[in-house]
């Protein structure tokens, strides 16, 4: 499998995976969207990227969030379940 930064028409950014010969685009998370999935403030997720506490993509100055990523970094973060 492998993966590359595409972008649409509307300028959203897109992880595409090569799975045996077929493509699965899935949008990647805003700052605004990651801080809305996780319930904290903007400003938290600006100071957990500061500190690489959180796993982020970054293209050129923008900052992205892969929300398969996330869902497994929280589950290791979680205590035991």
């Amino acid at each position: 499998m492998s993966s590359k930064l595409v972008s649409n028409n509307e300028d959203t950014l897109f992880i595409e995976n090569q799975i045996a010969g077929g493509a699965n685009k899935e949008p990647l998370l805003t700052k605004e969207n990651l801080a809305d999935y996780l319930q904290l403030s903007t400003r938290t997720i600006d100071t957990w990227v500061c500190r690489n506490k959180v796993p982020y993509i970054k293209v050129g100055r923008v900052v992205r969030f892969d929300k398969k990523v996330i869902d497994r970094w929280l589950k290791e973060k979680s205590n035991g379940n």
